[in-house]
């Protein structure tokens, strides 16, 4: 009898081989797989596939990655495999335009020593030891960029990261970024500080000497008829009373695609307006509110005028008075931080807001927005649902007093959008240039886009205060030496927005997050939560017994009567209340025991459930179909025709007839 293949013995051999095969699939097979994974988490974007087929000469990736020091620590171990199976697809998808080297920089080695050099940062390991997770890439010119560690919480932006990294690279030059404002940025006096006198010479803002280590800064005229087409991105800081000239070269550079970060506000305290002897009252009724109405208005995102968010549950907690004491400052926002309540209102989805923690809006304004054809419009930062708009003549009077705000607040039942991120072909708000005679269809050839070709991108944050040295940073002079301290993520903020927008790369720009590379056992909280539920239940119902308990006591105690040496009497019934008492405390903690038991009860017996699935119901299955499938081969009916017989058969047949 012919023997099957798949018969029991054969069946032993096939998994024999399987498990050889999967000891050295990775070095075989390492460049052949398929995706399988919900977010797609290694499969490469079109965005960044663009990019690599765009770069001209090659960049070879380093990955620094101490496998043996990682092996302690399984999370880890687990990231920097992920990360080098995204590198060898980066590798793959280049077509010969990215070379991968991975190195394990074990301790006084030469590969220690070259991580080093590149920049890659070591963690500090409890032990004492070094464990090294980064990325230093070199271009063929010898231009080198590093990713000094990949950071385990930004697991989601792995891949623009990286991408990142390669444009950094390909492109030599540096961002260029153009800057409208009619404010002090670079430095110049604003007003003079005595007649007769010369205003003494102010520093740049920390926002400028901060975006002038990777862009060039260029500072352009509040009435600039064009802006070239050269920039990489406008810096629009408190765009207040621009002209019409200036509004349409704005409107004009966005609409053929340009990129913008764009700072409004209803109320700007760093705007400080000329004072006037005659009239000391002019600086303090002068307007100091910017908007971009015409413009954001074609965007589908309106300023709310003479309005200023105010959100206790947001609130910064600032000092006041003679004491210093601190107090909630309802229209100063302190945003992403887990002690100010605001955690979810910072847009973590978004690359240029995912890991702010610590942003500080100062008399913000409120964004209304509106469905526009072609454009989308992103909420980065908004307020909870209890914030309430304050009149900006009263922040005017009396906006620097927390007593008289706290005083003034209501709660109020919405939440308010604070910045956005737009993005699409934009429509010119304009029906062509200002001061000519306008025709029915004006086009490109008449000197006027009305309708963009490609994607514009830009951020609109409700907030000019925020970028002022004042609420952002602390400068201090140190022999010579300008030393900066961050006071909160505010400049941290802008340079994301600016670095984003500025690389001049739509494939850039368009990549998202990914999607996180933890899956967590969503069947193993729910029990979780459940027994905390009920566990947080069980202590309400003991904390009631016991508050109950005290009360009772305290009421006897009142009650009992003094001996002859002034001592209390404890009385039968006074007795019988502590004997009462001492059961429900031992019942009660007897509850919470068995609360906890069965919770870790649970815990195991899920765990206990998935090993036996994994470990012999998923084989079971597949050695079951195995031999259902051979056996119902073997009871199929032979086939004895030899080859050919059955065309001779029909000869001779044909030849009878």
């Amino acid at each position: 009898m012919q023997k099957s293949l798949l018969s029991f013995s054969g069946i032993a051999v096939l998994a024999a081989i399987l498990l050889v095969l999967n000891g050295i699939s990775d070095a075989v097979f390492s460049r052949f797989y398929v995706d399988m994974t919900e977010d797609r988490l290694y499969s490469l974007s079109p965005g960044t596939i663009r990019i690599l087929k765009a770069i001209e000469e090659p960049v070879t990736f380093r990955f620094y990655f101490s496998k043996t020091e990682a092996s302690k620590y399984p999370g880890v171990k687990l990231y920097g495999t992920r990360i080098a199976d995204l590198l060898r697809e980066y590798e793959r998808q280049s077509g010969g335009r990215v070379l991968l080297e991975t190195y394990d920089p074990r301790p006084d080695t030469e590969e220690e020593e070259w991580a080093q050099k590149y920049g890659v940062t070591p963690l500090g390991l409890p032990t004492g030891e070094k464990l090294y997770i980064g990325l230093a890439a070199v271009n063929s010119i010898g231009e080198e960029d590093v990713i000094p560690v990949f950071d385990l919480s930004r697991q989601e932006f792995l891949e623009y990261d990286v991408t990142k990294l390669v444009y950094s690279l390909s492109k030599s030059e540096k961002a260029v970024v153009g800057v409208i404002s009619p404010l002090a940025l670079k430095g110049e006096p604003e007003q003079m500080p005595m007649p007769g006198r010369m205003a003494p010479p102010s520093r740049p803002w920390v926002l400028v000497t901060q975006l002038s280590k990777f862009a060039e800064v260029k500072f352009l005229p509040a009435d600039a008829s064009t802006i070239d087409p050269g920039i990489d991105l406008l810096l629009i800081v408190h765009p207040k009373n621009l002209g019409e000239q200036a509004l349409y070269a704005i409107d004009q550079y966005l609409v053929k695609g340009g990129s913008a970060f764009i700072a409004v506000d209803p109320y700007c305290s760093v705007d400080q307006p000329k004072t006037d002897a005659e009239n000391p009252m002019a600086a303090m009724t002068a307007d100091r509110s910017s908007n971009l109405k015409s413009l954001m208005q074609a965007w589908g995102v309106k300023l709310v005028e003479r309005k200023v968010v105010a959100d206790i549950d947001m609130a910064t907690k600032v000092s006041s008075g003679q004491t210093r004491d601190q107090q909630l400052f309802p229209v100063w926002l302190t945003l992403g931080s887990d002690a100010a309540g605001a955690k979810g209102l910072v847009n973590r989805s978004n690359i240029v807001t995912s890991q702010l923690e610590n942003v500080m809006l100062a008399w913000p304004g409120a964004l209304e927005l509106s469905k526009v054809d072609g454009v989308t419009v992103e909420s980065l930062l908004q307020t909870t649902d209890t914030a309430m708009l304050f009149d900006e003549q009263t922040i005017r009077f009396s906006g620097d007093n927390p007593d008289q705000i706290l005083k003034d607040y209501q709660r109020g039942s919405q939440s308010y959008t604070l910045a956005v991120r737009i993005g699409g072909k934009l429509k010119s708000a304009f029906p062509g240039k200002p001061g000519e005679k306008q025709q029915e269809n004006m086009s490109t050839a008449d000197g006027h886009t009305a309708q963009g070709v490609k994607d514009a991108n830009i951020i609109v944050i409700a907030d000019v205060d925020f970028l002022a040295d004042r609420y952002a940073a602390y400068v201090q002079q140190f022999l010579g030496t300008q030393i900066v301290t961050l006071i909160n993520d505010n400049l941290v903020l802008a340079a994301n927005a600016v670095e984003n927008l500025a690389a001049g790369s739509a494939d850039l720009i368009s990549l998202r997050s990914r999607g996180k590379y933890t899956r967590p056992f969503t069947r193993v909280q729910a029990i979780e939560a459940r027994a905390a539920e009920k566990w947080k239940l069980e202590e309400e119902t003991l904390q009631a017994q016991l508050n109950e308990a005290n009360r009772r006591l305290s009421q006897l105690q009142s009650g009992s009567e003094a001996g002859g040496d002034g001592k209390k009497v404890f009385t039968a019934a006074l007795l019988g209340e502590i004997k009462k008492f001492r059961e429900q405390r031992q019942l009660a903690q007897q509850r919470l025991r068995e609360v906890r038991r069965k919770l870790r009860e649970d815990k195991e017996r899920l765990g206990e459930i998935l090993f036996l699935i994994n470990t012999f119901f998923i084989p079971f299955v597949l050695i079951v179909t195995s031999v259902v499938a051979a056996l119902r081969k073997s009871r199929r009916p032979r086939q004895t025709t030899r080859f050919g017989e059955s065309e001779s058969n029909e000869l001779i047949e044909e030849s009878k007839a």
